[in-house]
């Protein structure tokens, strides 16, 4: 599937007393009804957990996926 990936913004947090670094990305790709909210993405060695959809002008033909990086 063709794909657009772009990182948005990252964060560090404490969790558990360690410092973790969170990463959202923008992944564009052609519109497909069958992507859910509780799909993972892999891309090469990475996972991504959706965040949020968007079918864009309701169009159907691109979708934009709010990710964020899971290890």
């Amino acid at each position: 599937v063709w794909s657009s990936i772009t990182p948005l913004r990252s964060e560090e947090r404490f969790y558990n007393e360690q410092l973790k670094l969170q990463t959202t990305h923008h992944i564009l790709i052609r519109f497909r009804s069958d992507v859910e909210s509780t799909d993972r993405i892999k891309y090469g060695s990475r996972y991504f957990e959706i965040v949020s959809l968007k079918n864009i002008d309701e169009a159907g033909r691109l979708l934009i996926i709010v990710a964020k990086e899971t290890s």
